[in-house]
């Protein structure tokens, strides 16, 4: 289910790079392999704003909880965005016993956080 979500970012990223290239070969009647620029520069941007808005009200205000980043790398960049995309299957009631099982399983790692000591907003829930 994932697949055709990774396809669609992949054509819009192939699509938008290649009018932004079309658009500097008429400004400036030569091929510019970086395009105009302006499409790195919204990109940088947006994915400064995701970033800012994952970290401060994501997790730091609503969760109260440390990021994924700090624990690995690795599960942060592989596991945590498939995580999401479930996420948002389980808003729209997609693969609901599947959620309950995912659910029971993330939440043997905040208990156990909280048994270490680790002060999180969900430990007041867990108690």
């Amino acid at each position: 289910m994932y697949a055709p979500i990774l396809y669609g970012m992949y054509a819009i990223a192939v699509r938008s790079t290649a009018a932004d290239q079309k658009q500097a070969k008429l400004e400036h009647g030569r091929d510019i392999w970086p395009g105009t620029g302006r499409l790195l520069i919204t990109a940088f941007w947006l994915h400064v704003l995701a970033w800012y808005v994952q970290i401060h009200p994501g997790h730091r205000v609503i969760e109260g909880a440390q990021l994924a980043l700090m624990q690995g790398l690795g599960g942060a960049l592989s596991s945590a965005p498939l995580f999401a995309f479930y996420e948002g299957l389980w808003f729209f009631g997609i693969r609901q016993g599947f959620h309950a099982q995912v659910e029971e399983l993330v939440m043997e790692y905040p208990k156990k956080l909280c048994e270490e000591g680790v002060i999180m907003r969900a430990c007041a829930s867990l108690a």
